[in-house]
């Protein structure tokens, strides 16, 4: 081809370049911003998510984020001060509990937690047959049993001699015997623990009364009043910075080996195959209607980053080599040479 036909393709190259990087700038690009939603919006109103995108593609995607990815070692590092900021920024001086969450907002979470009327009675089930109340029960009635025969015993008390004669019995058995005191202990605390049915009974009655919704309600709501207009670096007694970096730290810990399991990975290929099931068939549009978000409010974004990004990136020179990287082989190549 002659040098006449490359610098025509050259200077037709270049007056392209010049063409886009004007478009990109000043009222231009808030028109081509305009033009090119309201494209997008256009193809959305007739593109379904299933042709857009495969539920088994965005499986892999996400499993490479959120499973499969390295966690780099630094991230546990930067814990230390996410909860230093958490303890020291200004709004904790200038920010009341009551601002972040309102008396009726407090008072529906309350109620729906008493409603659940079936998982409080459940958890004092289990808190009542836990092996360790049931011991810890048996050994207050042991302690009970015997002081109250060793030390508060009226019969004793009240005959001359008698509290002596149980002293001195009791210390000749710990020497004497310490074997058979001790088999004792173990035969009482054995029989205390076969007859605690009737006790956790009244136990699990007594709690569950305890814990009537109305007396709740009452406690709870006082706790409120008080605490509502307390500035929030209040609680930062409550708490440390070495407790907010340690549950930081725990919560990590657990999310490295959590993300590993089966239960998760299924978890996320039966969440996308959910929501391929209930929106597969609704247009790109309707979907973005039903989260809530509207074309004219990703104009207003992209009005309001774009020209910055740009900006930025024409002086560092990267939209201009941009357009010849992609348009130079078309104008340089023999096809396009042979029409000039």
């Amino acid at each position: 081809m002659s040098s006449e036909k490359k610098q025509k393709a050259e200077a037709l190259l270049n007056a392209q370049i010049d063409f886009h990087i004007a478009e990109m700038q000043g009222d231009r690009l808030e028109a081509v911003i305009k033009e090119e939603m309201d494209s997008l919006f256009t193809l959305m109103e007739t593109q379904t998510l299933n042709e857009a995108v495969s539920a088994e593609k965005l499986k892999q995607t996400v499993k490479k984020y959120l499973v499969n990815l390295d966690i780099p070692d630094a991230i546990p590092e930067r814990l230390d001060a996410i909860a230093e900021f958490m303890l020291t920024h200004n709004g904790l001086e200038t920010n009341k509990l009551g601002d972040i969450l309102s008396d009726d907002e407090f008072s529906n979470l309350l109620q729906k937690g008493l409603a659940m009327e079936t998982l409080r009675t459940r958890a004092i089930d289990e808190f009542v047959e836990n092996p360790v109340f049931t011991g810890m029960i048996s050994d207050l009635l042991y302690s009970a049993i015997k002081g109250f025969a060793l030390d508060n015993n009226i019969l004793v008390k009240n005959i001359p001699g008698a509290s002596m004669m149980m002293k001195l019995s009791k210390n000749v058995v710990n020497k004497t015997a310490p074997k058979l005191e001790r088999a004792a202990e173990e035969t009482i605390k054995k029989y205390i623990h076969s007859n605690l049915k009737a006790t956790l009974k009244q136990s699990k009655a007594f709690l569950i009364n305890a814990l009537d919704g109305d007396e709740i309600t009452d406690i709870s709501m006082k706790i409120w009043r008080s605490a509502k207009d307390k500035p929030l670096s209040t609680f930062n007694k409550y708490i440390s910075e070495e407790d907010i970096s340690e549950v930081l730290a725990m919560g990590y810990d657990h999310w490295k080996g959590f993300r590993k399991t089966e239960y998760y990975s299924s978890l996320l290929d039966e969440g996308i195959d959910f929501a391929f099931k209930q929106y597969g068939t609704m247009t790109l549009k309707e979907l973005l209607t039903n989260m809530g978000i509207e074309k004219e409010m990703m104009l207003e974004d992209a009005l309001l980053f774009a020209p910055d990004v740009i900006e930025n990136l024409s002086k560092t020179g990267y939209i201009r080599d941009l357009y010849r990287r992609r348009l130079e082989p078309f104008f340089m190549s023999e096809t396009t040479l042979a029409l000039l």
